[in-house]
């Protein structure tokens, strides 16, 4: 059986559009596959390196620590009172990378507030400084317990008693 040019062009028709079908749906799925590799990654990354204080990619305006308060000014930072490098310290809020802590630090130990204001929300993050002895435990934007060491505390409360 041969095929006239009207037949030959309705071929080419129906395997293009068989073609840009295939590529659609295989285009798809390589990129849902990708996405989870991703998402594995990023989370064996997170979980090897420790967690953050804050969410990822929050832009902080200020930070209410237990005794001063770091507010963005245009592109500067202000502390109130004037502490020591405020733009260190909200860069350490930022970056810090710390291991949960998953044993309980007892009943009696108080907490003192932090709230972290951040743009895009309407309600502060909450978060909890703890002290036992001489370690200290501060509570991320998930709620779950972090260990500081003396470094990583200097760094967050700088200017801070």
């Amino acid at each position: 059986m041969r095929l006239g040019r009207r037949g030959w062009n309705n071929v080419l028709i129906f395997v293009v559009l068989a073609m840009i079908l295939i590529f659609r749906l295989t285009g798809e799925k390589l990129e849902h596959n990708s996405d989870k590799k991703a998402q594995n990654t990023e989370q064996s990354q997170s979980s090897a390196a420790g967690l953050s204080l804050l969410p990822p990619g929050a832009t902080v305006l200020e930070i209410d620590l237990p005794d001063r308060v770091i507010q963005r000014l245009g592109t500067g930072w202000q502390s109130t009172p004037a502490g020591a490098r405020p733009v260190v310290t909200v860069d350490a809020w930022l970056h810090v990378r710390l291991q949960e802590w998953k044993k309980p630090i007892g009943a009696g130990v108080a907490g003192k507030s932090i709230q972290v204001f951040v743009a895009n929300s309407s309600e502060p993050i909450q978060l909890t400084l703890f002290q036992k002895g001489q370690q200290y435990f501060l509570t991320n934007w998930q709620g779950k317990l972090l260990k500081l060491d003396k470094e990583t505390y200097q760094a967050l409360f700088s200017g801070s008693p």
